[in-house]
């Protein structure tokens, strides 16, 4: 066998990388049979992997006997006790409610444009001057009284014993120019008075209460003046403006009450008791002008009443005699005459 030429190198390298091979395995077997190569710190102690299983089996039986029920608190383990929170709330009681400081609020100053050479601090304001209304135009009426009124009102129970309830009235009516008297409000007044301004009466005039007085005229005089009572169960404020004291308070909740729909038309315009033949006409119907319109429409009420009244005792008639009028013809559907025209 020829080496010439050949180094020593060449000649002995598998024998050097085989060599090489068996340091480095002798190195990794005596790391892994060492006993601090692949030990932890638990506990601040060092533990080896054969030593972690038991420690560990140590933990979990002591975390065990700390949880059931019949286990003693450990002594290490201590509840801070909170403050007493009595003898402060009871201290509180009897100290002021008011903040230790204040704070200035700003306040607002309002002043009416009337221009410099006015002074607004004595500015005199319009002081209306309401008129009176029209003269009262009235209306006497016979009807009797629906049941179902009378049971509902004590006032009408103490009256009537027993029905027929049948009741005989009179109803005025009469006109308030409230256009005109708004007119007045915006219009500046004598001396260089200020108009009233609209917001203190929001462009509106508010009824809070209409008070109706009659009197007897003998032997050419009027005396026994007496006002005349409200409608059971009609709408009025006339209690609560008669106590004592009207206060802001109680006017706001006046106002806000007028200003829902149908209040105020109740309180100015009451409607009558509800009747059984509805012979009642409202006031706006009277000829409160002078004109013949309204006494014509209350001329056709009393003959169309008429004729429902004619109709049905012809469809009574013949009930009784075993016949029958055709549909329509009766006038069942116009005999209540609901409500005023």
């Amino acid at each position: 066998m020829k080496i010439k030429g050949i180094t020593i190198w060449e000649q002995y390298a598998e024998f050097i990388l085989l060599g090489a091979v068996g340091v480095v395995f002798c190195i990794y077997l005596v790391s892994q049979l060492s006993s601090s190569t692949n030990a932890v710190r638990i506990d601040n102690a060092e533990m080896t992997p054969s030593e972690i299983d038991d420690r560990l089996t140590d933990k979990a039986e002591a975390l065990s006997r700390l949880l059931r029920d019949d286990a003693p608190i450990p002594s290490e383990i201590s509840m801070e006790k909170p403050d007493p929170m009595l003898p402060a709330f009871q201290a509180s009681l009897g100290e002021s409610i008011l903040p230790s400081t204040s704070t200035t609020m700003p306040r607002v100053r309002m002043a009416v444009d009337t221009g410099s050479a006015i002074d607004v601090s004595g500015q005199a304001y319009l002081v209306p001057q309401i008129a009176a209304p029209t003269t009262p135009v009235t209306m006497q009426f016979r009807d009797g009284l629906d049941e179902v009124v009378v049971e509902a009102n004590e006032e009408l129970q103490d009256r009537f014993d027993a029905a027929p309830f049948d009741v005989t009235w009179v109803t005025a009516g009469t006109s308030f120019d409230v256009a005109a008297l708004l007119e007045q409000y915006r219009t500046p007044g004598p001396d260089g008075a200020l108009p009233v301004r609209d917001k203190w009466y929001g462009d509106r005039i508010d009824i809070l209460d209409v008070i109706v007085e009659r009197e007897e005229m003998r032997n050419g005089e009027w005396i026994d003046r007496q006002q005349v009572a409200l409608l059971p169960g009609q709408t009025s404020f006339r209690s609560m403006l008669e106590e004592e004291e009207v206060d802001a308070g109680l006017r706001d909740e006046l106002l806000a009450q007028l200003i829902r729909p149908g209040v105020q038309d109740a309180v100015v315009r009451p409607e009558f008791l509800l009747t059984r033949n509805s012979e009642w006409v409202h006031p706006a119907m009277y000829d409160m002008d002078g004109a013949d319109g309204a006494d014509a429409v209350l001329v056709l009420r009393r003959k169309y009443q008429a004729m429902v009244q004619q109709s049905k005792q012809k469809q009574a008639e013949l009930e009784r005699l075993g016949g029958s009028m055709s549909g329509g013809e009766s006038g069942g559907s116009g005999s209540g005459g609901g409500g005023p025209m």
